[in-house]
């Protein structure tokens, strides 16, 4: 959620989300962060002292949005609990992207959700072994990866053991970011179509082209046109027993399943939420590829 020496300028008044421009000499938001990815965020005046801080996304290229305000500092008052958006006045501020402290921090670890009777960190076991996972046709599966290298990702993949349907049958995978509360944001990346009617690794590059990804947490969602058996991991190397405070089940996983896609044969969905997952058994959690 953070990027380097990011810097812009917005004449936005009220307390909605802010409408930037270049700053000559910076990056921008957009540079370095895709549409609907946490980022944090601060507001300064025109002599650089600062007026609000929180976490915010963007929109498009352009705009930005403060989904939640962590601190604000107007009139000589700092409010760290309870902090609501500032409504700007006429002017130019500056927007940078910068670490932000908040009492009690803020986690992106996948799998703690504010809501969740048990809290439970998700590891990502992603050790290649003989293991497989038959994933179901038109029901997305998703796992938690960590993405560490802060560089472009240009594609994702997956690797099939058992084929299944035909030429015209798909498979697709996304990313997902982590909110801070740990559960799943929007939809920020989506690889092509491939075909599980062969075996072997599959991969397709990003629809839109390479995407500058910061390192941190995100969920890997993986969706098949039809019933396919893809490589996995043990379940022994999870060190939890619930994911995303779903359930009591003592067997440990690490990944899970949202609602079924109806209608066949469609794209990923754009969100997807804690309540409309599906809690799963014990069993083996698939690997997901991301490549750099």
């Amino acid at each position: 959620m953070l990027g380097n020496w990011i810097k812009q300028t917005t004449t936005t008044t009220g307390t909605g989300s802010l409408t930037l421009s270049a700053a000559t000499g910076y990056p921008t938001f957009a540079d370095q962060f895709a549409v609907n990815q946490p980022l944090y965020y601060n507001i300064l005046d025109s002599t650089g002292a600062p007026i609000e801080c929180g976490i915010g996304k963007l929109t498009s290229s352009t705009v930005l949005a403060r989904t939640q305000v962590l601190q604000t500092y107007t009139g000589g008052t700092f409010t760290n609990i309870g902090a609501t958006a500032v409504s700007l006045s006429a002017g130019t501020y500056t927007v940078v992207c910068a670490a932000v402290m908040q009492q009690g921090g803020v986690t992106s670890f996948p799998g703690i959700t504010s809501v969740a009777t048990l809290r439970a960190m998700i590891a990502y076991p992603f050790v290649g072994s003989a293991n497989v996972k038959a994933l179901t046709l038109n029901t997305p599966a998703f796992m938690p990866v960590r993405i560490d290298a802060g560089k472009g990702v240009s594609a994702l993949g997956i690797e099939v053991t058992t084929l299944g349907g035909t030429g015209s049958d798909k498979v697709r995978c996304g990313l997902y970011p982590v909110n801070a509360d740990g559960s799943p944001g929007d939809l920020i990346a989506q690889s092509g179509d491939m075909l599980p009617n062969t075996t072997g690794l599959k991969s397709a590059t990003l629809v839109g082209g390479t995407m500058n990804v910061p390192p941190g947490w995100y969920y890997f969602m993986m969706l098949s046109s039809v019933n396919v058996t893809v490589r996995a991991a043990s379940n022994s190397f999870l060190a939890q027993s619930t994911h995303m405070g779903m359930g009591t089940s003592t067997s440990p996983y690490g990944f899970g399943q949202a609602s079924a896609v109806g209608g066949g044969w469609t794209v990923l969905p754009t969100t997807f939420t804690v309540a409309g997952l599906q809690t799963l058994a014990a069993d083996f959690p698939p690997c997901p590829y991301v490549y750099l």
